[in-house]
């Protein structure tokens, strides 16, 4: 009989049950989580990410927030492209996860998810310096940036990413309309 149990195991068997209970003051449950995480940190094993989630869940519900970044920046929570991305996605319920993701997503070397990321947020100027200085510019899909820049309705930036792409242009989804948009703004080609 095995004494060791699996992260999914205390899930099912320990947490879900004491997470669940109402009478638990939340400030407990995150205390809880903590010392758990904390543990597996120290023995050097793999940190199911429902601990991390829950955690996040329960410190946002909870409106530590400031609790909430510094676990981050000091990485009491373990790097991962999940987490990552579940920071992302928190960004209208608290802006600064965007960064903490992005930053995280550095640390990770996950340009390409960096990129994505600024480009869903209409950020296409530090998305091609994002490119440029990972040197995955040759990789980068033109159209995807193109579309980005033509509609955040900024004439410079539009410029500026067709001009970078100019090479390009012609074999991208949607070059039609970028040639005849680049065209109609800027009296050139």
């Amino acid at each position: 009989v095995s004494t060791q149990s699996t992260g999914e195991e205390m899930k099912t068997e320990v947490f879900v049950h004491v997470l669940n209970k109402d009478e638990l003051p939340p400030n407990y449950k995150i205390s809880l989580l903590l010392e758990y995480i904390r543990s597996l940190r120290v023995h050097k094993l793999r940190i199911h990410f429902f601990f991390y989630e829950t955690l996040i869940q329960l410190l946002l519900r909870c409106g530590q927030l400031y609790r909430l970044h510094q676990l981050l920046q000091f990485q009491v929570l373990g790097d991962s492209v999940p987490l990552a991305c579940l920071l992302l996605s928190l960004d209208s319920t608290y802006e600064p996860a965007f960064q903490l993701g992005i930053d995280m997503m550095s640390r990770l070397s996950d340009c390409t998810g960096i990129i994505d990321a600024l480009l869903r947020k209409g950020h296409v100027t530090p998305a091609l310096k994002c490119a440029l200085a990972s040197g995955q510019e040759e990789k980068c899909e033109a159209g995807k940036f193109l579309r980005v820049a033509a509609d955040s309705g900024d004439n410079v930036v539009f410029y500026n990413t067709y001009r970078f792409f100019e090479g390009r242009v012609a074999g991208c989804e949607g070059s039609e309309e970028f040639v005849a948009l680049y065209k109609g703004l800027f009296n050139e080609l």
